[in-house]
């Protein structure tokens, strides 16, 4: 996962219109520095196309956004209500006149796709708790969630490549987490560092790879619908495993793993020894389901 340093970027409140003369593409740099009083931060992303970073910005700063938009295509807005401790972000195409990114996307990705030369990195406060909200529509997005405090995580993504990693333990206690995704893959590695009781994940052609590697400190349930893609689970081997399909012609792989079948479920051998278990309710058509084991 890839990760940038904030440390020597000019602060800097800039203009966040683009003008309506612009030929050439734009950058935007903009961040706001902590301030003592600063306890949470709510932060919601709306982003049509192009590519999209996050991580932990440096120590002293509350927000830093660096962004790179066609202006001729792209309108970006940027709200944040300090009452509220709300950041609000938005790249919309000039065509799509304020439709929402789940309703332009399906029109728009065949026409911006892979060549969309948006491209955004976000920086959000460490050590604060953390309402994280993400849009997302054509993009490539790479999600490095290291050194945060997740209170909330939502991320919808249309056709993404989604890239999401928990790669240190998150202090706080994220009750759920929530991933659509339409085609294209979602990948989340470190999912036992999240610290969280439940994720849910709608995928449509998406093929989904889910590393339940890390610090685990609770038992974690994932529900799970997928039409036409493929879903990976790569399981701890300390970590017992419960699994309960609705499969229309879909498969199941259970990776050598030995399991029995009680009440309408597949449960591992090591459940009832487990000291975290992994609940997995699965609804998935024309695609497949497997899970592996991976060393503790």
């Amino acid at each position: 996962m890839k990760r940038w340093s904030l440390a020597g970027m000019a602060v800097a409140a800039m203009c966040w219109a683009a003008s309506a003369a612009a030929q050439q593409p734009q950058t935007i740099d903009v961040a706001r520095q902590r301030h003592a009083a600063d306890s949470v931060l709510h932060v919601h992303v709306e982003y049509g196309a192009g590519h999209f970073a996050l991580a932990a910005a440096s120590p002293r700063i509350l927000y830093h956004v660096h962004l790179h938009y066609d202006a001729d295509r792209s309108v970006p807005e940027r709200r944040f209500d300090p009452a509220s401790d709300a950041l609000s972000l938005r790249l919309r195409s000039r065509e799509d006149r304020g439709r929402s990114v789940a309703r332009a996307v399906g029109e728009s990705r065949n026409r911006h796709a892979r060549s969309d030369p948006n491209s955004m990195a976000l920086g959000v406060a460490r050590g604060i708790p953390l309402d994280l909200t993400l849009d997302l529509g054509a993009t490539e997005a790479r999600i490095n969630l290291a050194d945060l405090w997740l209170d909330h995580l939502e991320l919808h993504g249309g056709a993404s490549d989604l890239q999401l990693a928990f790669g240190t333990p998150n202090p706080r206690h994220l009750r759920s987490i929530e991933i659509a995704g339409g085609a294209a893959s979602i990948h989340i590695a470190g999912l036992g560092n999240a610290n969280a009781d439940r994720l849910e994940i709608h995928s449509g052609a998406a093929d989904v790879d889910l590393d339940c590697s890390g610090a685990w400190t609770r038992n974690l349930q994932v529900d799970l619908t997928s039409a036409l893609g493929d879903v990976t689970f790569h399981v701890p081997s300390d970590v017992g495993v419960r699994i309960q399909m609705t499969r229309v012609l879909s498969d199941f792989d259970h990776g050598g793993m030995r399991f029995t079948k009680r009440s309408g479920a597949e449960e591992s051998d090591n459940w009832n020894s487990a000291p975290h278990r992994l609940t997995i309710d699965a609804r998935s058509l024309l695609g497949s389901i497997a899970v592996h084991r991976t060393a503790s």
